[in-house]
């Protein structure tokens, strides 16, 4: 949910990538008539503010912008910026869309302190761990938007108090919810709930840095222990897409020919290659996100070569956030 502030470009529902707040056809070209909360024109001083701040900082958005050149990126004019890399990078209008939560325009000499952007709803208030308030931006350049005056963001500690929120009415909203949650909503009285078919992805992550996963034969095998569709009926409800190890269903490019099936002898043949006939690896957990805490179940119950063991240690989770309004 884009509240504040939005990048110059998004992803819809269908993959495509369309301009947000750039104008059509050229997404460094900020949209003429794009105002900021306080009503100052969004202009190509800002974009390039921007990307400095983020580049200087360090921040998760460098990685968005690529190998941008900003000693040559400049402003050609009061819309347009001529974005210069050091090397070529054709995915960078898509790499905008991918990293809009770290990419979000900011104006000239921003200030945390006081928020501000381009977005439908202007910040208010911020309790941390409990709620934050954003009003309906009267300077918002997309005439008729937004369609409600207050949007309240509530925080909830675990998924048990958000769904009682949602079906006693205390909340008009909520996303990010686990395969068991999504059926009991789905049944419940004056509640809708919406299956949406995303691009997300949820893995297993590995250190292939450090042993035992340095080791490409380990980490093969570990593939391998995996029967995917019973993971995601297990663990996510039957909600779930088998990603065959890799991401992005919505790419042009991505292959659907690709299929990752369990093989149990051949997972023992490469740990006994790697050395790892012993192998014990713990997995960390946590209900951050829709299925984690439930992967554990999964792992106590599958079948593993002989000697090879997991164990799992579930972790604190952050508290989750829904909407009112």
């Amino acid at each position: 949910m884009r509240r504040g502030r939005r990048g110059l470009v998004e992803v819809q529902v269908d993959g495509v990538v369309e301009v947000a707040c750039g104008e059509t056809g050229s997404p460094e070209r900020p949209g003429p008539g794009v105002t900021f909360h306080g009503g100052q024109d969004l202009t190509a001083d800002d974009v390039l503010y921007t990307f400095r701040r983020i580049v200087s900082n360090k921040f998760s958005g460098s990685n968005g912008l690529g190998p941008i050149d900003l000693r040559a990126t400049k402003a050609l004019d009061k819309l347009t910026v001529l974005v210069s890399m050091s090397k070529p990078f054709a995915g960078f209008v898509e790499q905008l869309a991918a990293f809009w939560f770290y990419l979000y325009i900011a104006p000239t000499g921003f200030n945390p302190a006081t928020p501000d952007g381009t977005g439908p709803f202007a910040y208010q208030s911020f309790s941390p761990g409990e709620r934050s308030v954003f009003i309906r931006n009267r300077h918002y350049w997309k005439n008729g938007l937004p369609y409600v005056d207050t949007l309240t963001l509530i925080d909830f500690s675990d998924s048990v108090s958000l769904q009682d929120a949602l079906t006693t009415g205390v909340i008009h909203g909520a996303g990010t919810l686990d395969g068991p949650q999504i059926r009991a909503l789905a049944a419940a009285s004056g509640v809708q709930a919406v299956i949406s078919h995303a691009g997300s992805i949820i893995p297993f992550t590995m250190r292939v840095d450090q042993p035992p996963f340095r080791d490409v034969n380990v980490r093969q095998a570990l593939r391998l222990l995996v029967d995917r569709q019973q993971l995601i009926d297990s663990a996510l409800d039957g909600y779930g897409t088998v990603a065959n190890d890799v991401f992005s269903p919505f790419d042009a490019d991505f292959d659907h020919a690709l299929h990752r099936q369990a093989d149990i002898p051949q997972a023992k043949f490469l740990l006994k290659k790697a050395g790892q006939e012993n192998m014990a690896v713990q997995l960390v957990t946590s209900a951050v996100a829709p299925a984690r805490s439930q992967w554990q179940r999964y792992w106590r119950n599958r079948p593993v070569p002989r000697g090879s063991r997991s164990t799992s240690n579930r972790s604190r989770p952050e508290p989750s956030s829904a909407p009112t309004t």
